[in-house]
């Protein structure tokens, strides 16, 4: 069996496989595939399903699952690939969400939206979290971080995702050296409650003081 293999998507070649023990280690050739420098596949044909992923996809949102991926490539649709990087299915999205929104805003009629309100906040919660940390975070060295990464008990692949990020911002002539990385503590997630554990600090960031009248009540006055 080969030790190396040429990753093209559409006849263009975007980088190469090396076969390291069980895995096979992805070296880019073009800048936009830099993202996956230096990452380990379980095939080629899993390194050739990542990098097509990223081809065309603008918006940044992709999900990696043992049958495929699921690339949203822009702000209204997206594509599902398999292991082999066949086009499974294309997904359209219907109007203007943000018109959408206006007219149920001035019908005062939620059944008008195409989504309900609640599935927006759920998808937003993870971002406003992390913000949450990162602005009560304080500056690190890599190697501090990936400590404190290899020390939590977690079925993501978190080191991975610290890899990409440095290959990102090496990528962008980024020295972490010079501009540090900042770490952020490690939040405790009471889901029911919509509240965060333990930290004071980080529940005040969960909202802000209004200005009068333009005051957001709390869940319970509604």
């Amino acid at each position: 069996m080969a030790d190396a293999y040429v990753i093209e998507i559409a006849g263009e070649t975007v980088g190469v496989a090396v076969r390291e023990a069980t895995a096979f280690r992805f070296f880019a050739s073009r800048l936009v595939f830099f993202p996956l420098e230096d990452r380990s596949f379980e095939s080629p044909e899993h390194a050739q399903l990542a990098a097509l992923a990223l081809r065309g996809a603008k918006v940044g949102a992709i999900f990696y699952g043992s049958e495929g991926c699921l690339v949203l490539n822009s702000y209204s649709g997206g594509v599902a690939f398999d292991p082999r990087g066949k086009l499974v299915k294309k997904f359209e999205g219907e109007g203007d969400h943000f018109g959408n929104f206006i007219e149920a805003v001035r019908s005062r009629d939620d059944k008008h939206l195409n989504a309900d309100i609640l599935e927006g906040h759920l998808s937003c919660a993870h971002s406003h979290l992390a913000n949450v940390s990162y602005y009560l975070g304080k500056p690190a060295s890599v190697g501090r971080i990936r400590e404190t990464l290899a020390a939590l008990k977690t079925h993501e692949d978190v080191a991975d995702c610290l890899d990409r990020t440095l290959a990102h911002l090496a990528a962008n002539k980024v020295d972490p050296a010079k501009t540090p990385l900042t770490l952020g503590p490690l939040l405790k997630i009471d889901a029911a409650g919509e509240t965060i554990l333990d930290n004071p600090a980080a529940c005040a960031l969960l909202t802000r003081e209004y200005r009068s009248p333009f005051v957001v009540p709390k869940a319970g006055d509604v």
